[in-house]
């Protein structure tokens, strides 16, 4: 048993014990937090981890994407030029270049990253959670740069190549 289960079972157990508005109420005060700040952040959080339908998964085409990610840079216009700038990185492979680097950015936050296929399909999830973050974090990974000048396969035929 894995320690997110162990942690919903107890959380379950809590729920039956003292009820939802009892424990979510003492959450918030552990935390620091009001109701409606609570109520924020777990609604957030239940949107970021919110499983895609069958549809979803399938690969999306590049203008379901782009009508995607215009519809999230709406929905948070004082970081629209550092979401452009990363997705049009993200396009170019720059920033995230590999599914492996998207699993470690959703590790890094804490949100699952198992279900990801492919970098085309997770797009919508990677700029979901990057219009959660806030502007000095998006500033950091915008000036970020691309660490390797070649992907895993890259170094590995270069080698190759060399041993000729």
């Amino acid at each position: 048993m894995s320690t997110d289960e162990i942690l919903e079972l107890e959380l379950s157990l809590l729920f039956v014990k003292y009820g939802e508005r009892k424990v979510l109420r003492s959450l918030a005060k552990v935390n620091g937090l009001g109701d409606t700040e609570l109520k924020t952040k777990l609604k957030r959080t239940r949107q970021l981890e919110r499983k895609p339908s069958t549809k979803k998964r399938k690969q999306l085409s590049s203008k379901i994407v782009d009508e995607t990610i215009d519809e999230i840079i709406s929905e948070a216009p004082q970081k629209s030029h550092l979401l452009k700038l990363l997705y049009s990185r993200f396009q170019n492979k720059s920033f995230l270049p590999e599914l492996r680097d998207i699993k470690r950015l959703f590790n890094r936050h804490s949100l699952e990253s198992k279900h990801l296929k492919s970098r085309n399909a997770s797009v919508p999830r990677i700029f979901r959670l990057l219009a959660t973050l806030d502007e000095k974090e998006l500033e950091e990974l915008s000036q970020e740069q691309d660490k390797r000048t070649y992907s895993s396969l890259g170094i590995i035929s270069a080698e190759i190549m060399r041993r000729d």
